[in-house]
């Protein structure tokens, strides 16, 4: 039967509608998988885990053309350089050689939307947990994709949480932050309030990163011997647009800090003695009947202190 040239309009009409659907289709979900597509960076022990769209986009920004966006880079380097000064010139013990994180193959670093994140800037997780893109079990960090590392210590902050995790579970926040608001001063000379403070207990206690204030860096001030890091050091890091990673050439206390995490762990250990250690610390890192068993580590840091200056 013939078929008029109005007919075929229609024909040709109907058949093209289904075929526009089916290549919208595959084009949507060929841009949902590319802004959904991982990248990874991989510096020394950190795998840097970052999107190029979507939420989590990183700043496209590639000063020197490698294909490795800047920010990705400059948060890889900063991650590399704290972790090489903490353990090899502060002497701070490393998680991966740790007890608690011997068989762990390193740390991915996630580069996630501050939204996504509930807020923070950045995240450290204390238990080693297996992943879908390498094998094994890692350490992981999350960090803040709006933070700029040349003018922010969220990597190094959240790596120094590594290191105390690595050696106690206490999750007090004038321990937890106060301490790693003191490490940001490898990276980025943090001010300190020289106001009058109620020193006492309860009111440390009650602080969080303030703690810093209070406690941490006066500590670190009088109790403790600046550590110097070298000129070869100095040289060795710095970002993409080629300014410094570290804002000085020293820092101050990190002994103390050092002896005050040992003393952390042997106390952890001594009060999960009648019980599984990780069943302990499930119930007990955020305790605050923790609060006197930390500040007794404080106490025999400042007493050991007052004893050498009377020598």
């Amino acid at each position: 039967m013939p078929v008029s040239g109005k007919s075929l309009k229609k024909l040709s009409r109907s058949l093209f509608v289904p075929w526009v659907g089916l290549f919208c289709l595959a084009f949507c979900l060929s841009s949902e998988v590319a802004a959904d597509k991982l990248f990874f960076y991989r510096f020394g022990v950190f795998h840097i885990a970052y999107s190029l769209q979507g939420e989590d986009a990183v700043a496209p920004d590639d000063m020197n053309t490698n294909g490795i966006p800047d920010q990705v880079e400059n948060i890889a380097v900063q991650l590399m350089a704290a972790r090489e000064v903490f353990h090899d010139v502060l002497g701070f013990p490393d998680p991966l050689s740790s007890e608690r994180y011997s068989q762990t193959e390193g740390v991915i670093v996630w580069l996630r939307s501050r939204s996504r994140m509930r807020g923070n800037r950045g995240l450290a997780f204390s238990v080693a947990s297996p992943s879908r893109h390498f094998s094994g079990k890692w350490l992981k960090l999350q960090i803040s994709t709006d933070i700029n590392p040349r003018r922010n210590p969220t990597p190094a902050h959240e790596y120094f949480h590594l290191i105390q995790y690595s050696q106690a579970n206490f999750k007090n926040a004038w321990y937890l932050e106060g301490m790693a608001r003191w490490s940001e001063d490898l990276v980025q000379r943090v001010p300190v309030a020289r106001k009058k403070n109620d020193l006492s207990p309860e009111k440390i206690w009650e602080s969080k990163y303030r703690a810093n204030d209070m406690l941490w860096r006066p500590l670190a001030e009088t109790c403790g011997r600046r550590a110097g890091i070298s000129p070869e050091l100095l040289q060795k890091y710095h970002y993409v647009d080629g300014s410094p990673v570290f804002h000085d050439a020293w820092v101050s206390g990190p002994q103390v800090m050092v002896d005050i995490l040992f003393c952390l762990k042997r106390k952890e250990k001594e009060a999960a003695a009648s019980e599984d250690l990780e069943v302990w610390r499930k119930k007990q890192q955020r305790n605050p009947a923790n609060n006197p068993l930390i500040f007794d580590c404080v106490r025999d840091v400042q007493s050991a202190c007052e004893e050498n200056a009377r020598k």
